[in-house]
């Protein structure tokens, strides 16, 4: 009689696959949860501004960035007005933004944001929500930019 000392390959794939499930699973479950998509969100949003911010410091050019409930975009002045500077950032979330200081006034209403050359911008809170739950947000003195309310 032959005495058995590991696993078989059979049971071993068995076993990989029933793993496999479960983290399959539990990946699907947790990318539908509201809070950690908005952490998410703001985040991508906070790398987003300081793109932005960076990119007016650098060029010189006075930038904007409009947001609505479909998502964010850049928007840049020209001699012509302001025009699309990027491609939509779309938003699952529900976004809410309040100035927290000082407006622009922008007789269009293309920008809420306002980016100029010298590291100043529009102070704000952007507001992350789902289903009226406040789940993130960004906030801006003006200079410092911070993800938290």
């Amino acid at each position: 009689m032959r005495r058995s000392r590991g696993f078989t390959l059979l049971e071993l794939l068995l076993v990989m696959a029933v793993l496999g499930v479960v983290i399959g699973m539990a990946g699907f479950v947790s990318m539908h949860n509201p809070q950690r998509l908005a952490v998410q969100e703001a985040q991508l949003f906070l790398r987003f501004f300081e793109h932005a911010r960076a990119h007016a410091l650098i060029s010189g050019q006075t930038l904007g960035i409009q947001i609505n409930q479909d998502g964010y975009r850049m928007m840049r002045l020209t001699h012509l007005g302001w025009g699309a500077g990027g491609d939509l950032q779309p938003s699952e979330l529900d976004l809410r933004l309040k100035h927290t200081d000082w407006s622009p006034v922008v007789s269009d209403g293309l920008v809420q944001l306002v980016l100029v050359g010298d590291e100043e911008h529009t102070p704000f809170i952007l507001y992350f929500s789902h289903a009226g739950e406040l789940l993130a947000c960004v906030t801006s003195d003006g200079i410092n930019v911070q993800f938290g309310c």
